[in-house]
C-alpha cells in the first residue's frame, strides 16, 4: 500500500470507529476509559491521525461489540465535524 492509500483507510477506519461509538451512545471520553486510553488518543482515532495497533483495534472491536472487521467497512453516515460553524466573511 502507497502513502495516500494508508492515510485513506485510517481516515475511514476512524469515521467508522466514530460511527459505532456513536450508536453504542459513547462519548469519546467513556470509550477511552474502557480501553485505558487517553480521550485524545481516541479522537486520534477517529479523525484518522493515529495509526493503532492490531491488538489496539481489536481492543476497541471488543469494547464496540463489533467484530475487527467491521471497523474497515465504510461508515455509513458522513458525520460533520462538532463544533461551532464558522461565520461567513462578509465583504
Amino acid at each position: 500500500m502507497k502513502g495516500a492509500a494508508i492515510e485513506r483507510l485510517l481516515k475511514n477506519m476512524g469515521r467508522r470507529v466514530g460511527e459505532l461509538r456513536r450508536l453504542r451512545q459513547l462519548t469519546q471520553e467513556e470509550l477511552a476509559e474502557r480501553l485505558g486510553l487517553s480521550p485524545r488518543y481516541v479522537q486520534q482515532i477517529e479523525s484518522g491521525d493515529a495509526n493503532p495497533s492490531i491488538r489496539a483495534l481489536c481492543e476497541v472491536a471488543g469494547h464496540l461489540h463489533v467484530d475487527f472487521q467491521d471497523l474497515l467497512t465504510p461508515a455509513t453516515s458522513e458525520r460533520p465535524k462538532p463544533g461551532r460553524p464558522r461565520s461567513k466573511r462578509r465583504t
